[in-house]
């Protein structure tokens, strides 16, 4: 009975000993990285490697290949790298770096949205292409730039609540900065918007508490769009030269603000525009200005005065609504 219970334990212990072995190998080979490559592009990744590293010769990361991997930390990518596709990365928790390669020319919508460790976004100069929220919650976010000579959009939602982001650089060269692009980055303060800059899109920097500048709009803007500035910290406005409108509430809860300077050629200033800068004690109004909503300066018609030139709409629009006012001409 002895020898049984003794040759049992034997037998136990080398099975054990077997079992143990294998799940550590299994272990082992689960933390490299097993690529699914078809032609140059990788479609499939498995595996819980924190460091990954592309391999060369891969052209294009297909669509969701990453998407949902909490174990990855870093990602470098090769040389040969062009394309990173839709939701490829999207909320790697823990990814904290990417090694962005210089011949990178798109990456698509929401390609690292909510990788919520992720620190730092320097896109190479040869990025020309990025979809809509590229880094939307990416909450850790501190430094970004986009500087691409051929990169003229920033699209909607890029940057949507990347509440650490503190400095954005641009390429001169975007064209248009689109709907909610850096909405609700609280961090953020400083910007210099690019100086090729024609249009943007609603609501693009709204929420940006911390953005305590002196604008200088772009000569080739024509529109401020609806809510493009409100409840920031900016302290003036100049430039614009070719602005035409002012779309509704675009500096709307601006409280720092004390300077606007309204170019020739200014036309319409549509509702809530002004409301709440409780710090702008004046405003000139151009000759050019033939409409002002009745709500454009919400909260401080009896603080604000206005500069206006005799016989203008201006001065009409003072008189109509008692509005303090003194002739400039």
């Amino acid at each position: 009975m002895y020898k049984k219970i003794i040759s049992f334990l034997l037998i136990f212990t080398v099975l054990l000993s077997i079992l143990t072995a294998c799940s550590k190998e299994q272990d082992t080979e689960d933390l490299k990285p097993h690529f699914t490559i078809e032609g140059d592009v990788l479609t499939s990744y498995w595996g819980r490697a924190e460091n990954v590293v592309i391999p060369e010769g891969v052209r294009e990361i297909a669509a969701d290949t990453f998407a949902l991997l909490h174990d990855i930390k870093s990602v470098s990518l090769p040389s040969s790298l062009e394309i990173i596709g839709d939701r490829a990365f999207y909320f790697c928790e823990k990814l904290e770096r990417v090694d962005f390669n210089n011949g990178l020319k798109s990456i698509g919508e929401y390609a690292f949205s909510s990788c919520i460790a992720l620190k730092e976004a320097i896109l190479p100069e040869s990025v020309t292409s990025i979809g809509e929220q590229i880094f939307s919650y990416c909450q850790s976010l501190k430094t970004a730039s986009a500087t691409g000579t051929e990169l003229e959009l920033i699209p909607e939602m890029a940057f949507y609540q990347c509440k650490s982001l503190i400095d954005m650089q641009f390429s001169p060269n975007i064209a248009k900065i689109d709907y909610m692009a850096f909405f609700g980055c609280t961090s953020l303060n400083s910007i210099q918007l690019p100086k090729n800059l024609k249009e943007m899109g609603r609501n693009v920097f709204d929420g940006c508490s911390a953005l305590s500048v002196d604008l200088v709009l772009p000569d080739l803007l024509e529109e401020v769009s609806a809510f493009s500035f409100a409840n920031t910290a900016i302290k003036s406005v100049t430039g614009g030269a070719k602005v035409k409108l002012l779309a509704r509430g675009c500096f709307a809860g601006c409280s720092s603000l004390k300077q606007v300077v309204l170019q020739e050629g200014v036309e319409k200033v549509e509702s809530r525009v002004f409301a709440d800068c409780t710090a702008l004690q004046e405003l000139n109004i151009p000759r050019s200005v033939n409409s002002i909503n009745v709500s454009a300066f919400e909260g401080i018609e009896a603080t604000i005065e206005l500069k206006v030139y005799s016989d203008t709409y201006g001065a009409r629009y003072a008189r109509q609504f008692n509005l303090k006012y003194v002739t400039i001409d």
